[in-house]
């Protein structure tokens, strides 16, 4: 305190008590100014937060409706392939099918086991001389020839083979030509 009386710090109480009222109004008007501030630039970030948020919400929305959209066309990819891969098994059913059907229709003659064997037993009755004979040029001819020959060498026959080129004459089937030998009764 100063040695003045009613003075403070070398002002009067009157003017300490004015200069308090206005730094005081001065700081009510601060907060007040202050706390409309906070609270304007509180809704100014709030709004743009929320413009964030609704323009995230709408980015999400349209990459949900792609990748939707992504999944559809797979499905239906999938489904078109599906459709298109049962296709394509029964086109392989069939042509494996016609396959088996002209592997039937186009094989070369055979004999079974049964026929080897009966032939086999009635050739080992009599013992001969024979000439197999297929045509020229036929790989399915000479492969049944050549069956025939085996048969008769494994009963013991003399065998001959032979090509033949037939001029102006188709061959069909086996032939035995007709003789009077006693080889020939027996092969027929």
């Amino acid at each position: 305190m100063n040695s003045h009386e009613g003075t403070m710090f070398g002002f009067s109480v009157e003017g300490l008590l004015n200069l308090t009222n206005v730094l005081y109004l001065i700081s009510v008007a601060a907060a007040l100014f202050f706390s409309v501030a906070l609270w304007r630039l509180s809704a100014i970030s709030s709004d743009m937060k929320d413009r964030e948020l609704a323009r995230y919400k709408e980015q999400a929305h349209e990459q949900v409706a792609k990748a939707e959209t992504l999944a559809k066309q797979a499905q239906e990819g999938a489904a078109l392939a599906n459709e298109r891969a049962k296709t394509l098994e029964l086109e392989a059913q069939n042509a494996k099918l016609e396959t088996e059907r002209l592997k039937a229709k186009f094989a070369w003659r055979t004999l079974s086991q049964t026929q080897h064997q009966l032939l086999l037993s009635n050739l080992l009755q009599k013992t001969g001389t024979v000439t197999v004979a297929h045509v020229a040029n036929d790989p399915e001819s000479m492969y049944l020839a050549i069956q025939l020959a085996n048969i008769f060498g494994e009963a013991k026959w003399t065998v001959g083979f032979q090509s033949l080129t037939l001029a102006a004459a188709i061959s069909f089937g086996i032939s035995v030509p007709k003789s009077t030998s006693a080889d020939s009764a027996v092969i027929e």
